[in-house]
């Protein structure tokens, strides 16, 4: 029977042997939830394996390393075209494809990390959620709910509702009334809509959910807060104070 012949280590694994790819994984899942945190973990966690590859592997690791740098950017929403970003992007390009051996593979990908992640370093939120903020913002005068957030942030509802409560202590579609009610107030100050006309103007198809929902968030009837107002700006100062 013949002999197995010995694999050259200079040679990459047809398998991708050494790469680390469930920690790969798991830092794209990370970040395609905005979960920056355990995504800065699970990077830093690759880094003493692509440090310890072949030549030959870690070559092809660089390519992969670089990709995936460029897939957390893009799940980022990082989209900068300025001239030096635009230089940056092509030196670590470069870096990435003229390292040699693990350790110039590693020192390249963990200063990609490091830019990539340092501008979301100390935020006090998910990004996820000051994105579904800035989509219901937006969005609040067309038909709207959490499976339309989930559905635009691409995540699961389950994942965004519990987010979302445990940050802004509301649930998604609270906050949707809420940004519809100071839309109104500011409609119904105005002078030149009817109240119907702005409960469509903020989203609500009819009035019935408009009327209750105001109440809730305004402590007031739409027509009773129309009427207050006007008449203390009639009034003057004085009767504000």
């Amino acid at each position: 029977m013949p002999r197995e012949r010995a694999r050259d280590p200079n040679q990459p694994s047809a398998t991708g042997e050494g790469y680390p790819w469930d920690l790969h994984s798991l830092a794209v899942q990370h970040i395609q939830r905005l979960e920056l945190a355990e995504a800065r973990q699970a990077l830093a966690a690759m880094i003493p394996h692509i440090r310890s590859l072949s030549p030959a592997s870690a070559r092809a690791a660089s390519h992969l390393a670089h990709e995936l740098i460029g897939q957390a950017r893009c799940l980022l929403g990082e989209a900068s075209t300025d001239g030096a970003d635009r230089l940056a992007r092509w030196k670590e390009a470069a870096a990435f494809s003229t390292a040699q051996d693990g350790p110039a593979v590693a020192a390249v990908f963990q200063a990609a990390v490091f830019r990539t992640l340092q501008p979301y370093r100390g935020a006090r939120s998910n990004p996820l959620v000051g994105r579904a903020r800035a989509f219901i913002e937006q969005n609040y005068s067309r038909k709207l709910s959490l499976h339309h957030v989930a559905d635009f942030l691409n995540v699961s509802r389950n994942y965004l509702s519990s987010l979302f409560r445990k940050e802004c202590r509301c649930t998604i579609t609270e906050y949707i009334h809420q940004n519809r009610v100071r839309r109104a107030e500011a409609l119904l100050l105005g002078g030149t809509c009817t109240v119907s006309e702005v409960a469509y103007q903020v989203g609500y198809q009819n009035y019935r959910d408009f009327y209750r929902n105001f109440v809730r968030h305004a402590k007031s009837s739409p027509t009773d807060f129309r009427r207050t107002r006007a008449e203390r700006r009639l009034q003057g100062p004085a009767a504000q104070a």
